[in-house]
């Protein structure tokens, strides 16, 4: 299961895209993501059905405002997405903390280089 509970302002088509080359590439992996709001959520599963992704792959939950919980949720996760081109700075380390591993894009920007780089500093560069 691939997790990512970022703010859905955070989610691109760009992004969409990259999710569903990986969903397309493991047959039985589903996408957890977290929604606040209805409109949010029908737009995601629409953008998720234009690129393939099949409604039983998106598994999407409401956000959980706790650090409690919403590390717990990271932990039952078998491997987290980041988003793009603005990706997760402390929110990588506590994924990380969780125990989850953080797949990550890396571009040219600070903003989308922050993860990488905690990723290379934990050891995990091959996940960049």
């Amino acid at each position: 299961m691939f997790a990512c509970f970022a703010q859905t302002r955070k989610l691109n088509p760009v992004l969409f895209d990259r999710w569903g080359e990986v969903l397309g590439a493991t047959p039985d992996g589903v996408l957890w993501l977290a929604a606040s709001n209805g409109p949010a959520v029908e737009n995601l599963r629409r953008e998720a059905l234009a690129r393939g992704i099949e409604a039983g792959r998106l598994f999407i939950a409401p956000r959980v405002m706790d650090q409690v919980g919403y590390l717990a949720r990271y932990a039952q996760a078998d491997i987290a997405v980041d988003t793009y081109p603005y990706g997760s700075h402390i929110t990588a380390l506590n994924i990380l903390w969780a125990g989850c591993p953080l797949l990550a894009l890396s571009g040219q920007s600070t903003a989308s280089r922050s993860c990488g780089s905690i990723l290379a500093a934990a050891g995990l560069a091959d996940l960049v």
